[in-house]
């Protein structure tokens, strides 16, 4: 398990293309991608609608987990895609 911390830089927080981008990566591989609040909410970052409803605000920080055999190749492409969210 791996976990990077990970705040959005988009005015309008956490949207749906964000959130399709969080989607398409966990497509991509196969460790699962978890996307935590600071409130402790979680939602699973295959579903787009899941991500978008919990509401991120930009700037807002927020935790990303990464489980499987593929993690670390995800952590690299999620250190990639930081600064353009």
């Amino acid at each position: 398990m791996k976990e990077i911390e990970f705040s959005l830089v988009d005015p309008l927080g956490l949207h749906m293309r964000p959130a399709a981008a969080f989607a398409k990566l966990t497509h991509d591989f196969k460790s699962s991608l978890q996307i935590i609040k600071n409130t402790g909410e979680t939602a699973d970052a295959r579903s787009m609608l899941m991500t978008v409803r919990m509401g991120i605000k930009q700037g807002e920080c927020f935790r990303i987990r990464m489980e499987g055999d593929e993690e670390e190749a995800m952590a690299e492409c999620l250190e990639k895609m930081r600064g353009e969210l």
